[in-house]
């Protein structure tokens, strides 16, 4: 059996430790994305040394435009999924003060994967702010790439991050 590693493995809370403690007698190998969680997985000897392969992911440089920013009004923008430790929450406050003065200033948001818990705390956040006319909401994209090209400046405020694919692109 093998097993994949995403996530910053520090992170994980006691149940999700437990069970990989308990499945990792069983895995032959364990592929991980960062060095940092392979390394809390073996420093906790929750996985043995040789059982654990780092693999990195993989961005194509040549698939990404180089930026031109927004052209009309100042964009800024955020992409991942959306989840508790990205902070949508304290980055729609600081959107807040960025337009009291630039009131046409735009923040962007594209991401997959939107739990029902986040939008029912983002949604109303951004009617209470006042932040109808400057946040867009895109959901699911398909070209990262020209989302990005088209922002001023791209924000990523996650509290933590295995190895951020957003930053790399």
């Amino acid at each position: 059996m093998i097993a994949s590693e995403r996530a910053t493995a520090a992170t994980k809370g006691r149940a999700k430790l437990w069970i990989d403690r308990t499945l990792a007698p069983f895995t032959t190998y364990v592929v991980s994305n960062s060095q940092h969680s392979a390394d809390f997985l073996t420093g906790k000897g929750i996985v043995r040394d040789g059982r654990i392969v780092v693999i990195h992911n993989g961005i194509d440089p040549a698939a990404f435009e180089l930026a031109r920013g927004s052209q009309k009004r100042r964009t800024l923008g955020a992409v991942g999924e959306l989840r508790p430790q990205k902070y949508y929450p304290e980055m729609l406050r600081a959107m807040a003060i960025i337009a009291e003065t630039l009131p046409d200033s735009r923040l962007e948001i594209a991401g997959g994967k939107q739990t029902s818990e986040i939008l029912a705390e983002i949604e109303p956040q951004i009617a209470r702010l006042g932040l109808a006319s400057n946040v867009i909401m895109h959901g699911r994209i398909d070209t990262v790439s020209t989302f990005l090209s088209n922002l001023d400046v791209f924000i990523h405020a996650a509290h933590h991050e295995g190895f951020p694919t957003a930053v790399m692109e």
